[in-house]
């Protein structure tokens, strides 16, 4: 059970440092986000809703879900290695972020 509630709080907190860190997101992809999001919502028959959480998983699928799984591939970290229990909290924390839809636009 402690285990469970450090990961939540550690994910709370990498969900609250995102969302402050949302100025440095990639002014590419959210262009193809906000384009993607304008041309659903203007010709499908999908709910905006439905469009947020679309355009959330492609961010979390991507985006935010590689680089917390493999920080090493991603040029997040370099040099200190990642031990199988701290990867294996890494997959875990990814996990919990998918399940709690992490992005509200």
């Amino acid at each position: 059970h402690v285990i469970l509630t450090k990961l939540y709080t550690f994910t709370c907190t990498f969900i609250e440092s995102l969302r402050n860190s949302l100025n440095f997101f990639p002014t590419s992809m959210s262009y193809l986000l906000a384009q993607m999001f304008s041309i659903l919502s203007k010709s499908s028959q999908l709910s905006l809703r439905e469009i947020r959480c679309l355009c959330c998983d492609i961010i979390m699928s991507l985006f935010i879900g590689p680089a917390i799984c493999e920080p090493e591939k991603h040029g997040i970290i370099a040099e200190i290695p990642i031990s199988t229990i701290a990867r294996h909290n890494l997959n875990q924390v990814e996990i919990n972020l998918k399940k709690r839809r992490i992005f509200s636009y």
